[in-house]
């Protein structure tokens, strides 16, 4: 039988992958809560965006959703909204040359909604009064992303006036 001997080398760059293999399992694990999910907020739970925004605003339902596939987003087109606080923490405003602030009017993708928000009576075309909650959080590289949820809703009468032009700044 022939002797099988490794460099230093190679028994060093062993030892250092298992502990990087170790230490990335700890911290997979301290990201987890006892039941083995993520620590993440939930975010159907309107208590976690306390340190965010809400916004009353107004739209129109694009879409409902529906299991897929390919499975379907609830969407609003809503009006624009001129005080939206961006990830900075200052009121966002739109990099070209109209300088719009805040969110301008567009349609917008809902993925989350409150346990307490039933659409059983809604349909695409409505024109609705919502209420919608932001809360910034910080990825691995420290950026800030959204996370919305619909708080609130309530369907308006169809003559209501909905305006989806952006206000530019005077």
């Amino acid at each position: 039988m022939i002797p099988i001997t490794a460099s230093r080398s190679t028994n060093t760059l062993a030892v250092v992958s298992i502990a990087l293999l170790c230490s990335s399992l700890s911290l997979l694990q301290a990201c987890s809560n006892e039941s083995g999910q993520s620590s993440r907020p939930d975010p159907t739970d309107s208590a976690t965006y306390a340190e965010g925004q809400a916004y009353t605003v107004r739209g129109v339902i694009v879409q409902l959703p529906e299991a897929g596939p390919p499975p379907k987003e609830f969407k609003i087109h809503h009006e624009h909204i001129p005080n939206f606080i961006g990830a900075s923490g200052e009121v966002f405003v739109n990099n070209d040359a109209s300088k719009t602030p805040g969110m301008r009017s567009m349609v917008m993708a809902f993925p989350n909604l409150a346990p307490t928000i039933s659409l059983d009576d809604f349909a695409v075309g409505d024109k609705i009064e919502f209420e919608f909650l932001v809360r910034w959080d910080a990825n691995a590289a420290g950026d800030r992303t959204p996370t919305w949820l619909v708080n609130a809703m309530t369907k308006l009468p169809a003559d209501t006036e909905i305006s989806f032009e952006n206000k530019p700044v005077p």
